[in-house]
């Protein structure tokens, strides 16, 4: 049981379990490249601009965006609002997709209500949370080593 009183043991615990999410989110996305498609038409296109106070209250501007498309499939009608499973810029976005707009849908043959408008085949999308993620591994195991090599001597 003295592993669980190891620091070590908990930041590399810790790390595999955050490593889990985008890892998730890899494999929903990579599996989208395999999914049906349908025409579609965008319903909704707006471009949000947010206005945000830093600590030292200076004003900062974040864009976001919402976009709305329906598709229908086997006369029934779906709606969504999902663009990518990865990361899209908001103003890349919009202008790419503005409203009444004709578009291919890619749909999940499993599931007719998970849609998106863009495969995303990225290899693997290093986000902040991966790296930190890996970074906890890494420092967990050089963690263990040191503690390792004090306790016995070497």
């Amino acid at each position: 049981m003295k592993i669980l009183k190891n620091p070590c043991f908990f930041m590399f615990t810790a790390g595999i379990i955050l490593m889990l999410f985008p890892l998730s989110e890899y494999v929903k996305s990579t599996s989208t490249s395999k999914w049906n498609s349908v025409e579609g038409i965008i319903t909704h296109s707006e471009l949000i601009k947010e206005y945000r106070k830093t600590y030292h209250n200076d004003k900062t501007i974040r864009y976001k965006y919402f976009i709305e498309y329906r598709y229908e499939i086997n006369s029934i009608t779906y709606e969504s609002t999902y663009i990518s499973f990865r990361k899209v810029e908001p103003k890349t976005v919009t202008a790419m997709y503005p409203k009444n707009s004709n578009v291919i849908v890619f749909y999940n043959p499993q599931k007719l209500s998970e849609s998106v408008l863009q495969h995303s085949t990225k290899v693997l999308i290093l986000d902040k949370l991966f790296a930190m993620s890996l970074f906890l591994i890494v420092f967990s195991i050089i963690c263990y080593i040191l503690l390792f090599h004090k306790k016995s001597g070497l």
